[in-house]
């Protein structure tokens, strides 16, 4: 089993972030995903992170 993590950059569409990951997907025999979103900054500079990790067997 291997894993493979993914995080979404600060100016990254969500649409390029999710080919990002579907491209990957599109070869391996998942196992399980994890999803993972946390705000950082203060009242008037909020970031959201978004993170995921992918549990699979490589396909040959």
């Amino acid at each position: 089993m291997k894993i493979k993590i993914f995080y979404k950059m600060s100016e990254e569409k969500i649409s390029s972030f999710e080919a990002r990951v579907n491209a990957f997907l599109a070869y391996q025999e998942v196992i399980d995903i994890k999803y993972q979103e946390a705000m950082t900054g203060d009242y008037e500079n909020l970031t959201t992170l978004l993170s995921i990790m992918v549990m699979y067997h490589e396909s040959n």
